[in-house]
């Protein structure tokens, strides 16, 4: 872990670069530095997550940190409550992940985050959005779920060359959430780990929504199988019926035209008898 007390660096700055950190939590103090934009710049590093973000006035709003993330393998804010207006930019990352964070104010630029394989919004709040603040330009995977918003998510979010979307159970602030959502909350809340690899080390059936809903289509499609499967063989079973009992029919006839064939026989030989005797 590294702690970053900025009003330490003289003369004060207010770009700070880190590169080639495999594993890095960051403390970042920002207490009396007279800049108002601050600039962290994180580049060729593995896992980097923010552990904690201090102020001299919390909520007033008086600095601007401005996350810069270039190839890194993973960065993180999570159960974190950031009184600083932020914003984050990546370029070249394998995932970034907001879980259950707290973020007071997004101005803009806001979130830009571009050639990013994951990017993961999850059971957070964003009390101050401005709208399309949050933009995503070819990232292969998205998810945004079960988030406040101070406005509709649809007005938040700019999307390009991301067809792997998956929106769900966003609000507006302070509106109720609904027992469906608040389950998916409950299951990531207990499942995720922000010390390990948070959503990655999740059963994909309890927390990965895609996976949940392809294996619920799977199972879908089994039972549809089944189910037709059932009726072509009672299909083939009533037709056998049928075609048994028109055999029977059939052989019914049969004997019924041989019976009175032999009785019109029997009934000829008769008379011819009685005429010889006669």
């Amino acid at each position: 872990s590294l702690s970053i007390k900025w009003k330490m660096l003289q003369p004060e700055v207010a770009h700070i670069l880190l590169h080639s950190c495999q594993e890095l939590t960051l403390s970042l103090d920002l207490s009396g530095v007279s800049h108002h934009n601050l600039t962290l710049q994180v580049k060729d590093s593995g896992q980097v997550r923010i552990g904690n973000i201090k102020s001299d006035q919390p909520g007033d709003r008086e600095h601007q940190l401005n996350i810069q993330l270039q190839d890194v393998d993973k960065f993180s804010i999570g159960k974190q409550s950031i009184e600083e207006a932020l914003t984050i930019s990546s370029s070249s990352v394998g995932e970034v992940l907001l879980y259950q964070a707290t973020l007071s104010s997004i101005p803009p630029p806001g979130l830009t985050l571009q050639n990013t394989h994951k990017v993961s919004l999850i059971d957070s709040v964003f009390s101050n959005t401005a709208s399309g603040s949050i933009s995503v330009d070819t990232v292969d995977e998205v998810e945004i779920v079960n988030n406040q918003f101070s406005r509709d998510i649809f007005e938040v979010l700019k999307t390009k060359n991301s067809p792997n979307l998956y929106i769900s159970c966003n609000r507006l602030l302070g509106e109720a959430v609904n027992l469906e959502c608040a389950t998916i909350s409950a299951a990531f809340s207990s499942r995720t780990s922000l010390t390990e690899s948070p959503l990655s080390s999740v059963p994909a059936a309890a927390l990965d929504i895609k996976s949940e809903s392809k294996e619920t289509t799977n199972k879908n499609t089994i039972l549809w199988l089944l189910v037709v499967v059932g009726l072509l063989v009672l299909t083939v079973i009533f037709i056998c019926i049928c075609v048994r009992r028109r055999q029977n029919k059939d052989d019914g006839d049969d004997d019924e035209e041989k019976n009175a064939l032999n009785s019109n026989i029997e009934t000829e030989k008769q008379e011819t008898l009685t005429v010889e005797a006669y």
